[in-house]
């Protein structure tokens, strides 16, 4: 991996510790600007902690103990970054929102049901918890994502008219509560 990223000269520098590994097999090895770890089922993956979005965050608020390990790289792209650790959570940048973490059945629901960031945007808002029947919700750019027990995690389309409708309601907390499912467009008649 660190050839990949450039060596010495990349963003991560001169390795300054070697790779030690711990009997489950996660190893890690430490450079000058970040660490790099690898598993047997997620490969080899960095944290950039001078060159980096999400890695610096990592870094100051618990790396592995909150975080754990990376299970990818740090993704970036126009609109902001993100990186997958292995205790099921994403730490997430853009200039407009700075770091988010999302995690739990939201993360779950951005990749597995949403397809990733792109469909979503990125986080605008921290999470919250504590709404009805022990919901949680957060926002994204382009829509807000709604959780509870009993309804699991789906968004609602801010800009469309559905999105309009169910925050003029009262969102969960009205008539209609959570959303069980995701907005499907494309029936006849539009």
């Amino acid at each position: 991996k660190g050839k990949e990223l450039g060596g010495a000269p990349g963003p991560l520098g001169e390795p300054t510790s070697n790779e030690k590994c711990d009997p489950a097999g996660l190893c890690v090895e430490a450079f000058a600007a970040g660490e790099i770890y690898y598993t047997p089922s997620t490969g080899a993956h960095a944290v950039l902690f001078a060159s980096g979005q999400t890695g610096p965050r990592w870094k100051s608020t618990g790396a592995l103990d909150s975080y754990g390990y990376p299970v990818t790289d740090e993704k970036c792209d126009a609109d902001g970054c993100f990186q997958r650790f292995s205790k099921g959570r994403d730490l997430t940048w853009s200039e407009a929102h700075g770091h988010q973490q999302v995690w739990g059945a939201i993360v779950d629901a951005v990749h597995r049901i949403y397809g990733g960031y792109k469909a979503t945007g990125f986080p605008t808002s921290a999470e919250l918890c504590g709404l009805k029947d022990q919901g949680c919700a957060q926002d994204f750019g382009q829509l807000r994502i709604v959780w509870s027990a009993a309804s699991g995690a789906y968004g609602v389309l801010k800009p469309g008219a559905i999105g309009f409708l169910y925050q003029n309601s009262g969102a969960e907390q009205g008539k209609l509560g959570f959303p069980t499912s995701r907005e499907t467009c494309g029936l006849k008649a539009g």
